[in-house]
């Protein structure tokens, strides 16, 4: 999903460089594949699902869960997962968020740094520390009315470091065809923007919103906490890493670069040709997760209505340097993964296809 400093601009179910577009290479390894069991873990009523932020000190940090909270933390142990605390509570109040227009980004030392839309558009941080169950707030940015023209996409954003944010934002007025990413210095209340945008068939010049939606729509930006910075499209098996050098990107390796065939409309309105084939992803300091989904609930391609492979099995694991590292075909489909910190476990979240029940694999690496 695309945000708005002061609207959705749509959504959907549930950041001097060469052009992306060309052959599948899908990295620059071959590794032989790896048939994995996994194990079914209890799940509690009380878990929600919603977006996957990441695993902190053994809890699943996620949306939803609890109506007056925007933020869950879930017990992993002794093979089950249960709500235990929240964060941010859901309002327009002093203190308060709307779950639908804040994102997260997370330290794999606990570190939580929650960026929202306050009521009136503007753009606001709040920065936190894991203690226990209990956060401290190191500090909280009041709303920065000059940042009201931001668009910025969920799952979008990494820590750079202490003080400033990468996302896949960009200003209204500084839409494609030179703008994707974009550092906002939380601290100092700077916003800076990265030269560079996706070389593709497109006019670089028409409908710069409608760009920029195609390649943002449910997309995911990860960092090694190293300066590497990896992105995943929400549209077709693109992906890449990449690091920055000030305001200049330098695209390291090209993990996927399935070209997304789409359509700029007026507005922030396009038209995409889906092959069926998507990515999702999971990383942490080591490793960067690619989750492929190329079926629908039965477990079959559909080639009819490519929409409806929202469902896959097989994982490949990659390091920051873009080599395969591992191919993992796991023994149930599932719609999301999450990886722990460490490597050690990997997490399927899915739903019966009888009852449709939410259901929960892990399987030890």
């Amino acid at each position: 999903m695309v945000r708005s400093g002061r609207y959705l601009l749509f959504g959907s179910s549930l950041l001097a460089v060469t052009g992306l577009i060309g052959c599948n290479k899908g990295g620059s390894s071959e590794t032989e594949v790896e048939n994995i069991e996994g194990t079914s873990i209890a799940v509690s009523e009380e878990f929600g699902g919603g977006r996957l932020y990441g695993i902190i000190d053994g809890y699943l940090l996620t949306t939803g869960g609890y109506p007056e909270y925007s933020y869950t933390f879930s017990a992993l142990r002794n093979d089950s997962i249960v709500p235990e605390f929240n964060l941010l509570r859901n309002g327009n109040g002093p203190g308060e968020v709307m779950f639908h227009n804040t994102d997260m980004a997370v330290s794999d030392k606990g570190r939580i740094i929650a960026i929202s839309n306050k009521s009136g558009g503007w753009f606001s941080v709040d920065e936190f520390i894991k203690h226990g169950n209990q956060f401290e707030t190191v500090s909280l940015s009041k709303g920065d009315e000059k940042m009201k023209d931001i668009l910025w996409v969920l799952g979008g954003f990494a820590l750079e470091n202490d003080s400033t944010i990468l996302g896949i934002m960009t200003r209204q007025s500084e839409a494609a065809p030179d703008n994707f990413f974009a550092r906002y210095d939380f601290r100092n209340r700077r916003y800076e923007k990265i030269d560079w945008f996706f070389d593709d068939d497109e006019d670089r010049n028409r409908e710069p919103f409608s760009r920029f939606c195609a390649y943002a729509d449910n997309s995911r930006l990860h960092s090694n906490g190293r300066g590497k910075y990896a992105y995943v499209s929400g549209n077709e098996r693109l992906s890449f890493i990449f690091t920055l050098a000030g305001n200049k990107i330098n695209i390291e390796s090209k993990l996927y670069d399935d070209p997304i065939k789409y359509d700029a409309r007026p507005g922030d309105y396009y038209k995409c040709e889906h092959s069926g084939y998507e990515i999702k992803s999971s990383a942490n300091n080591r490793h960067i997760y690619l989750f492929h989904r190329d079926r629908d609930k039965t477990g079959k391609h559909d080639d009819d209505s490519p929409l409806m492979n929202q469902y896959g099995d097989k994982v490949e694991v990659f390091d920051w340097d873009g080599k395969r590292q591992r191919t993992l075909i796991l023994d149930h489909p599932g719609f999301a993964i999450m990886a722990d910190s460490d490597d050690s476990t990997l997490y399927l979240f899915s739903t019966d296809p009888d009852t449709g029940e939410y259901t929960v694999w892990k399987y030890r690496l």
